[in-house]
């Protein structure tokens, strides 16, 4: 009886001990998951701040390009043609 009771006593300690154990664990997890949460915003953050600097870096590199003549030129000749093409389009539609 008394092997018996010391058993008893023994598994009492150690379903304690994992009880600790597996609250450790859970505050782990849940810092863990705040961690993450502040990364996928930074990282969210950073996405849209490299999106804004990507569409001004092609604003800046067509703005560049303008920038000669000869370029601005056949940009104007472009521009003239799709609207030649659009006027086009708005008469066959319109008869």
């Amino acid at each position: 009886m008394i092997r018996l009771l010391q058993k008893l006593h023994s598994v009492s300690i150690q379903v304690e001990e994992l009880r600790e154990y597996v609250e450790l664990l859970q505050r782990e997890n849940n810092d863990l998951k705040e961690q993450l949460q502040e990364a996928e915003a930074r990282l969210k953050g950073k996405s849209h701040a490299y999106e804004d600097m990507r569409k001004k870096y092609e604003v800046m590199k067509v703005a560049k390009g303008l920038s000669n003549e000869a370029d601005k030129k056949e940009i104007k000749e472009k521009i003239d043609s799709y609207l030649a093409e659009i006027d086009e389009c708005i008469k066959f539609f319109g008869d």
